[in-house]
C-alpha cells in the first residue's frame, strides 16, 4: 500500500460534524453497515427534522471527510459504501454500551480451542515438508485433505450454519477450506499448476511473529472475509468486539439483539433468524480459539472472549505500537522428555516449533503442544537432506534441561540404519536447512515484518473523492430568487407565498412560517391543488417529536425560505 498518495487521510472524528450530520451517518451505519446503497436508497432514510436539503448537504460533508466512498457502475449509476475497515472505530465513535453483569452460573457449552494460529502453522509444515499436490482440475487429493484434517482443531461442527462463500469450497471440507484461503491470502503459500508451494519471504516474516501478533492480523481478516455478508451481521461483529465487551466477563446474547433492535440494525422480525447467526459465529469464534460460549438458564446464550482486548482490537499494526521484541535473544524453551515426547509451552516462539517439525510428529496439538521423536520422523528428516548432527545440536541449544544421553545415541542409531543414498531433492530446500529462520535474519527482517503486519492487516485510512458535486447544485437558479426570500421574515402577497412555498419543495428545504402565536420551521413534503394544501412536518414540543400537518395559504401570517449554509 502507497501510504504516500495524497488522497489519502486518516478517519476525522465525529466531533467535526452537526448534529444532522451525525444522526445521518448513525442513520448510515445502522442501515447499511458496509454494504453498498444508491441515491434511492439513501433517500429513503429521511430523518424527522432534516429536510432533503440538509440530507443531501449532509451527506456531500460525510464524502468530503471520508466516511463514505463511492464506486460507480460501468452505465455510470453511483453506489455509496462504509468502507468496512472504518465500521469498527465508527461504531466506538456512534454509540455507548454498558456491560449487564451475568450473575447466574454458566455451563460452558463451546471451550475456546487452541486456536487458528497452531492450525495454520501445522498446515504450512505439511505443506512445506510433503506439499500438496493438485489433481489436473487444481483441487486437492482427498488423501491430503485427510492428513490436513488430522492436524487440525478446528472441525467442521464449529463452522455449522455459517454462511461463507469461500473459492473451492465444494470441494473440500469447510474447515480446509478456510485454513487455505487464510493461507492465500496472508501470502503464505500459492498455486502453482501441480501443487501449493511456501513463498519464503512471507513464512520468514511471518514465523518471527510473536502469537499475539499473528493472532491479531487473523482476528482482522476473519471478521472482515467471513462476517461481511449482511449489514446485520457486520453490526454483530462490531458490537462483540466493544472494547467494554472485551474484559473477560460473560456477555448475553439476548440483550445485544434487544439494542441491535432498539438502534435499528435489526429488524424484530429478525431476530429468530439473527439469533441462529449470532450462535454460529460465537461457535465459529470458539473453534478459531477467541471465545467461550455458555448457556444460563432458559437456553439463553452468553460468551466471553478468551483473548486480550488489544488482540481483538488490532493494535499490533498501529503505528503507535512498539515493535521492539524479544525475538532478538530467545528465552522460551521446550523440554525433550525421556519418553521421546517433546513438551512445547504456548511461549514458544513458532520459529522454534517450526525447526523442531522438521524431525518430529505431531503428538498433542493444544495450548501445550507434544510433538513427538520418533525412527520415521527421524528417517524422513534425514532423506531429506537434515543433518543429525544438526538436529542434536538445535536440540541441545534450546532444550531447558537439555538432551538426555539415551535419546542423542538412539538417534544417531537411527540416523545409521536410514539409507542416506535415497536422499530425497526439495524444490524449494526450506524443509532441510535448520538455520533457515536464524537470530540475524530476525533483527534484518524487522522492519520488513512491521510493513508486513500493517498491510496485511487493514489500516483505517480513506480514499477522498475528487468529483463531488458542488453544494450550490443543490439550489438550481439561487442566484435568480429575490434575496429577501431568504433573509427576511414577513408578510408576502399571496402568490409569492405560494412560489416561495414550492421552491423550498423544489430544494428540498425549511420554511419559517408564523402559525397563530408561534413560529416554526415547516418542511413540506407535498402539495395538491383545488384547493391549494401543502403538507409538511414541524416540531411539536410538547410531545417533543414532529408530526405532520396540512397547511393553505390563510394558515401562515410571515413567512422565510431556509436554504442551509453550504459555504
Amino acid at each position: 500500500m502507497n501510504r504516500d498518495q495524497p488522497n489519502i487521510k486518516k478517519v476525522a472524528d465525529i466531533s467535526s460534524l452537526s448534529a444532522c450530520e451525525q444522526k445521518i451517518l448513525r442513520r448510515i451505519y445502522a442501515c447499511f453497515a458496509g454494504q453498498s446503497f444508491n441515491d434511492a436508497n439513501f433517500m429513503r432514510l429521511r430523518l424527522n427534522g432534516c429536510s432533503g436539503a440538509e440530507h443531501l448537504l449532509s451527506f456531500l460533508v460525510l464524502r468530503k471527510k471520508g466516511y463514505i466512498h463511492v464506486q460507480k457502475r460501468s452505465w455510470g449509476e453511483q453506489l455509496y459504501y462504509i468502507p468496512i475497515d472504518q465500521l469498527q472505530p465508527l461504531h466506538h465513535m456512534l454509540y455507548t454500551h454498558n456491560l449487564i453483569e451475568v450473575k447466574e452460573e454458566v455451563q460452558i457449552m463451546n471451550e475456546a480451542k487452541p486456536g487458528l494460529v497452531l492450525d495454520l502453522f501445522h498446515t504450512i509444515v505439511f505443506v512445506a515438508i510433503d506439499q500438496l499436490p493438485l489433481t489436473t482440475k487444481g483441487i486437492v487429493h482427498k488423501k491430503s485433505i485427510q492428513k490436513l484434517i488430522e492436524r487440525l482443531n478446528l472441525k467442521e461442527e464449529d463452522l455449522n450454519e455459517l454462511p461463507l462463500q469461500i473459492t473451492d469450497a465444494e470441494h473440500v471440507p469447510l474447515q480446509v477450506a478456510i485454513i487455505l484461503d487464510l493461507l492465500y491470502y496472508l501470502k503464505l503459500v500459492t498455486k502453482e499448476p501441480k501443487q501449493i508451494v511456501v513463498q519464503e519471504k512471507s513464512l520468514n516474516m511471518w514465523l518471527n511473529m510473536n502469537t499475539e501478533q499473528m493472532t491479531s492480523v487473523i482476528v482482522e481478516i476473519i471478521i472482515e472475509r467471513y462476517g461481511a455478508y449482511h449489514p446485520e451481521m457486520q453490526h454483530w461483529c462490531c458490537l462483540i468486539r466493544q472494547p467494554v465487551f472485551l474484559s473477560g466477563q460473560w456477555v448475553e446474547v439476548e440483550r445485544l439483539l434487544d439494542w441491535m433492535i432498539q438502534e435499528q440494525m435489526v429488524n424484530s422480525s429478525q431476530r429468530d433468524e439473527m439469533r441462529i447467526r449470532a450462535k454460529a459465529w460465537l461457535r465459529a469464534l470458539a473453534g478459531f480459539g477467541w471465545v467461550d460460549v455458555g448457556m444460563v438458564s432458559g437456553d439463553r446464550i452468553c460468551f466471553r472472549w478468551s483473548i486480550s482486548a488489544d488482540i481483538v482490537l488490532n493494535v499490533f499494526h498501529d503505528d503507535r505500537w512498539d515493535f521492539s521484541t524479544s525475538d532478538d535473544a530467545i528465552t522460551s524453551r521446550y523440554y525433550v522428555q525421556p519418553d521421546f515426547d517433546i513438551i512445547v509451552l504456548p511461549d514458544v516462539p513458532y520459529v522454534l516449533r517450526w525447526k523442531l517439525m522438521m524431525f518430529t510428529d505431531i503428538g498433542k496439538s493444544d495450548r501445550m503442544s507434544i510433538y513427538r521423536l520418533t525412527k520415521e520422523s527421524i528417517t524422513r528428516a534425514v532423506k531429506r537432506g537434515v543433518r543429525i548432527d544438526e538436529i542434536l545440536n538445535f536440540m541441545a541449544e534450546y532444550s531447558e534441561t537439555g538432551v538426555p544421553e539415551h535419546i542423542s545415541l538412539t538417534l544417531r542409531q537411527w540416523d545409521k540404519d536410514t539409507n542416506h543414498s535415497e536422499i530425497i531433492s526439495s524444490s524449494s530446500g526450506i524443509e532441510t536447512r535448520m538455520d533457515y529462520f536464524s537470530e540475524q535474519q530476525v533483527k534484518e527482517t524487522w522492519d520488513v515484518r512491521k510493513n508486513f503486519i500493517k498491510e496485511i492487516a487493514p489500516v483505517h485510512l480513506v480514499h477522498i473523492e475528487n468529483d463531488m458535486p458542488l453544494p450550490e447544485s443543490f439550489f438550481p437558479g439561487i442566484e435568480q430568487i429575490p434575496m429577501m426570500w431568504t433573509r427576511e421574515f414577513r408578510s408576502y402577497h399571496f402568490s409569492t407565498g405560494l412560489q416561495m412555498m414550492e421552491q423550498a419543495l423544489l430544494w428540498k428545504t425549511k420554511v419559517k412560517v408564523s402559525l397563530g402565536a408561534q413560529e416554526v420551521d415547516f418542511i413540506p413534503l407535498h402539495v395538491t391543488h383545488n384547493p391549494y394544501v401543502i403538507s409538511g412536518e414541524v416540531y411539536n414540543p410538547v410531545m417533543m417529536q414532529y408530526e405532520r400537518i396540512q397547511l393553505s395559504p390563510s394558515d401562515w401570517k410571515e413567512l422565510r425560505l431556509i436554504v442551509p449554509n453550504f459555504t
